[in-house]
């Protein structure tokens, strides 16, 4: 099963430690979602299991990746046609939340990793049909890998010795960005909101206290989240 999500690294129990270290990996769902099902269900059973070893795992074992394309990779023949990419995966396993200081920490982390020091320019914390309807997964990291694909296309020797080829077919990499457009306002904003928003999007210069002191400092964005239910 394939998921996607909004994930953030980061470590409730360890707030000093950064990208460098361990960090657990938070995920943001709805309540009653197949996921958080599942996750809930492993947790209870690792609780109530009697015969379970004490330094197993506990949770929904899962695999993690993030993918991110950087380019569009056209070289002479299809065959050798690719992407300029970075991509991650992660192995753990999954817990529910259930300390409410720890799950608003992880609201916070999560939605300041879309638009950073966005969560205090809103209205918070949350009332309690939003707490009752959202559920925060935990995952412990056991171990992942990444692969990155980068520079010019990697063509045959015997095309690349091919003068008439060379001369009729372009060649390169077609650079991908993802870039933010103007704002659309749709309710008025307070004072501080249109120097945030503008400056997140680019459009707009401005000295601001960067870095803030919200948990969006304490991990990095994993965009384009993918779970898979081992």
């Amino acid at each position: 099963m394939m998921l996607p999500m909004i994930g953030q690294m980061g470590s409730f129990a360890r707030p000093s430690s950064d990208t460098g270290d361990v960090l657990e990996l938070y995920l943001h769902g709805y309540v009653s979602s197949r996921m958080i099902n599942q996750s809930r269900k492993a947790s209870n059973a690792s609780k109530e299991g009697d015969e379970a070893s004490s330094s197993s795992p506990t949770g929904l074992p899962i695999t993690v990746g993030a993918s991110h394309v950087d380019g569009l990779v056209l070289s002479l023949t299809p065959n050798s046609h690719s992407y300029n990419y970075r991509s991650a995966v992660l192995f753990g396993h999954a817990e529910l939340v259930t300390d409410d200081e720890e799950r608003l920490w992880a609201m916070e982390l999560v939605t300041n990793s879309v638009v950073r020091d966005r969560y205090r320019h809103t209205r918070v914390p949350p009332n309690n049909a939003e707490m009752q309807s959202t559920s925060i997964l935990r995952v412990k990291i056991a171990s992942g890998s990444a692969k990155i694909r980068s520079g010019m296309p990697s063509d045959e020797k015997a095309d690349l010795e091919d003068e008439a080829l060379l001369d009729r077919v372009w060649t390169g990499v077609v650079p991908v960005h993802n870039t933010f457009s103007e704002p659309s306002k749709f309710t008025g904003p307070p004072p501080l909101e249109p120097t945030l928003i503008s400056l997140f999007c680019g459009y707009e210069k401005v000295a601001f206290p960067w870095p803030c002191s919200c948990p969006c400092n304490q991990g990095i964005i994993l965009s384009r989240v993918q779970l898979y239910a081992l």
